[in-house]
């Protein structure tokens, strides 16, 4: 069961690689991906979906409450998916969201792509100088994806990675992540230890 206490996290928001070097079983797979994360959303939360290639398609102008309608155009969406937007510029619509207030406790960022983009050290640097407010989850697909920049993306901002190879459990490895989303993440930990000499 998903928790639907005050205290989770409650914006999610999906951007998907949607470039060329996503042609075939990655994009398919992305979808299918996406498809059960919105299904798996809890009631009341906030949600966008983003595309990117060269440019990026945001669904809702800016996050909007979960309901059946939503979610259904999300799936409509979702389900018609194609790579079309040429280039990989993840860069820009990271920088979107990241320059919109966050309302909504600690935004979570599901990025499923193949790893193939631009301009990777920026992309890291960004990530990294936002992740009071935004913490990044991903999922890698596609035998050629680049496993190191998926997995950097996640661990950088706190958030966890993992991957969807041809005959993988999608339910699997999204509800992991989500269940993971929900919570917010340890900033500053301190320990303390008595010496009991």
């Amino acid at each position: 069961n998903l928790p639907s206490n005050e205290n989770i996290n409650s914006e999610f928001i999906f951007v998907v690689d949607c470039s060329y070097s996503m042609e075939g079983d990655s994009i398919k797979k992305a979808s299918e991906c996406l498809e059960f994360f919105i299904k798996s959303l809890p009631v009341d939360c906030f949600f966008n979906v983003i595309r990117f290639g060269t440019n990026y398609k945001k669904l809702f102008e800016t996050s909007i409450q979960y309901n059946d309608e939503t979610s259904e155009k999300a799936v409509d969406l979702i389900q018609n998916l194609s790579a079309n937007l040429g280039g990989a510029n993840i860069y820009s619509p990271l920088e979107s969201i990241f320059n919109e207030n966050c309302n909504h406790g600690q935004r979570q960022i599901f990025i499923l792509t193949d790893g193939k983009v631009n301009d990777v050290d920026h992309v890291i640097s960004l990530i990294s100088s936002n992740l009071n407010e935004n913490r990044c989850f991903t999922i890698g697909v596609g035998s050629g994806c680049d496993a190191g920049l998926v997995e950097l993306m996640a661990s950088v901002s706190g958030g966890i990675s993992d991957f969807v190879q041809e005959d993988d459990s999608i339910s699997e490895k999204v509800i992991r992540q989500l269940q993971s989303s929900f919570h917010p993440s340890v900033t500053s930990l301190e320990i303390h230890i008595e010496n009991n000499d």
